[in-house]
């Protein structure tokens, strides 16, 4: 058969893509980040992985917390997290993707709140000044 009789494959329509697809593309450019919310889908499951990417917050994910989430930050970022902290700040060393963790109220359960999209410093000038 000559190549101008095959028929060519019809390709599907695709679907628009969601806050999920959006979000997970994103960390999916850095390798730690990856882990890391491959790992957050595995401690806490599909459902949660979208309603945390349904959120409003254009800058920041605010994901649900438990016990297995300090050491997913230790494997994933290597910040060795104590379960006494109330206030943890850290970044990734890859992308700079920062995360917060918080449990300053006592009333609420603690958050960790990570980037939507790290901010990437692409020039040295960019970075602030150190003291000297």
């Amino acid at each position: 058969m000559s190549p101008a009789k095959k028929k060519r494959k019809k390709r599907k329509p695709q679907r628009p893509k969601t806050a999920l697809d959006i979000i997970t593309e994103s960390f999916a450019a850095c390798g730690r980040c990856s882990y890391f919310w491959a790992g957050y889908r595995v401690i806490n499951g599909l459902e949660d992985q979208e309603q945390v990417a349904a959120q409003t917050d254009p800058d920041w994910l605010t994901l649900t917390w438990s016990y297995p989430m300090g050491e997913l930050l230790l494997k994933s970022y290597g910040s060795r997290f104590d379960l006494d902290f109330v206030h943890y700040e850290g970044c990734c060393k890859e992308c700079r993707r920062q995360y917060v963790y918080d449990a300053l109220e006592e009333e609420k359960p603690p958050t960790l709140k990570m980037e939507r999209v790290p901010h990437l410093e692409s020039t040295p000038s960019a970075a602030p000044p150190q003291k000297e």
